[in-house]
């Protein structure tokens, strides 16, 4: 721009406005992002967008996004290098605010946000033509003591939710996620004339407790965000060798249920338990009667567990307690299977209390602490998504998929609330080449899994597990 530029007039300055506010519509949204609130939205939309938004997000990412008239020859300006600003365009900044200030504004030296009654809904002027893809990566760590030996193993301690001092680790790969998911935002920056769409880049808290999602939505996800037509996360598999990755249709992570069941007694002393009513004993009534559960009341073809993985009780030797409380896990993947679960749990347990003499005012109570719906790969999206896995991995590395699973996820209830949404999984290879020989082989399972303080991700599954995902999202949102 020419030294001598005119003032800017009142439209010039409205544009100005407007391309500001979406900026501060990312700013914020990476804010409460980091705070595990909400998500990032990235759009490959206007070219005016393109020039203000999305040159302000991909600088945060690290990424140069340059800018420069039709026709210009750009590359050596000052206005075309990264982090440098025009002697003009600093005249055009300085003026605006200038005039910002004359209107009675509030303080200059801080970005206010757009005016909600005259701008429409974030999650209309956010997203662009053709399809939302929300893609998620869970960013929290375990209670455990890292037992690696690599000279990067973390040595953080905290305390746990029950105050329980612990080391502190990414013993399921977390930690690789958010990388990926930071790269893979880098590639589709670098690659945005490639695709068109929105793609939501959200780093997710909480999977571990199953409610990092769920939290998220109950918070206000939306409309903050586009509704996403498809919900898309990838996860560290310590089956598949690094470099690989594994993808299967339909069934993939069971629904997941924890339950916490009190049974309550009658306490007493250790040495006249025929005056009390024992609720450990009544405790381990239950836990052998829950077996039959499984073996002999749900329908054999349906995949279902059902784990009491604490029992907590008492606090001496000679001294019943007045109760007792049992934590249970229970996994399924169709809903009918839950609900009979949930109802023989306290069908079993309530005849036990029965049985043991309780009074109708010390029956057994239940409460669902957790809750996550199954994770059910879409047929059509694994259809689209294997073609570009092969074409950037290389078919010998591109892998049906392992069975499905007993273990859970949550990030499918990102879309919870969208009618209709879609779900895709992969697996992301991180062993050595030897883990799957052996599986292969004998069916040996890798001698350190995901939660074991020696489970670690080899080096070459970060870049591809960036490659990995930036080809799927790019075959999901191709033009």
């Amino acid at each position: 721009m020419p030294s001598n530029t005119k003032p800017l007039s009142k439209k010039d300055l409205e544009v100005y406005e407007s391309k500001r506010d979406l900026a501060a519509d990312l700013l914020q949204s990476i804010r409460e992002m980091k705070a595990g609130k909400t998500a990032v939205v990235f759009s490959a939309a206007s070219e005016a967008r393109q020039k203000t938004g999305l040159s302000q997000f991909a600088a945060l990412l690290g990424v140069s996004v340059r800018t420069r008239k039709a026709g210009s020859k750009g590359g050596n300006s000052p206005a075309a290098r990264p982090g440098r600003c025009s002697p003009s365009r600093e005249r055009i900044r300085r003026r605006f605010w200038r005039w910002r200030a004359s209107r009675g504004r509030r303080s200059l030296n801080r970005i206010d946000p757009p005016d909600r009654a005259s701008s429409p809904p974030e999650s209309s002027r956010l997203r662009a033509p053709g399809p939302a893809i929300m893609f998620r990566a869970d960013m929290d760590a375990l209670p455990v003591k890292e037992e690696t030996g690599l000279p990067y193993a973390s040595s953080k301690t905290g305390k746990t939710l029950d105050g329980i001092d612990s080391g502190i680790m990414h013993a399921c790969g977390h930690d690789a996620h958010v990388t990926w998911l930071i790269g893979t935002a880098k590639v589709m920056a670098q690659l945005k004339a490639q695709w068109s769409g929105t793609l939501i880049v959200v780093g997710q808290s909480a999977e571990e407790a199953f409610n990092g999602a769920a939290t998220m939505v109950a918070d206000g996800l939306y409309p903050k965000v586009p509704a996403p037509s498809v919900v898309f996360a990838s996860h560290t598999n310590p089956v598949w060798p690094a470099g690989s990755v594994g993808m299967g249709q339909g069934r993939r992570r069971a629904g997941a249920e924890q339950i916490n069941v009190t049974i309550k007694g009658i306490g007493g002393h250790g040495s006249t338990p025929h005056a009390s009513k024992d609720p450990i004993v009544m405790s381990a009534q239950a836990i052998m009667a829950y077996q039959t559960i499984v073996s002999r009341r749900i329908d054999q073809t349906e995949p279902v567990v059902l784990t009491v993985g604490a029992i907590q009780a008492g606090t001496v030797n000679n001294i019943i307690p007045d109760q007792a409380q049992l934590k249970l896990s229970l996994r399924w993947y169709s809903r009918q299977a839950r609900e009979q679960m949930i109802t023989m749990v306290k069908q079993v347990t309530d005849a036990i209390a029965v049985g043991n003499g309780m009074p109708a005012d010390r029956m057994p109570a239940y409460a669902i602490t957790q809750t996550v719906s199954p994770v059910i790969n879409d047929h059509a999206l694994v259809a689209i998504a294997r073609p570009a896995l092969v074409a950037a991995l290389g078919e010998d590395n591109v892998y049906p998929g392992l069975p499905m699973q007993m273990g859970s996820e949550d990030f499918q209830m990102l879309g919870d609330p969208v009618k209709g949404v879609k779900i895709l999984h992969m697996e992301v290879g991180v062993a050595k080449p030897e883990v799957l020989a052996a599986f292969m082989k004998s069916g040996a399972m890798p001698q350190y899994m995901n939660h074991h303080p020696k489970f670690h991700v080899e080096l070459p599954t970060i870049a591809a597990g960036v490659k990995a995902n930036a080809a799927v999202l790019l075959a999901l949102l191709a033009k």
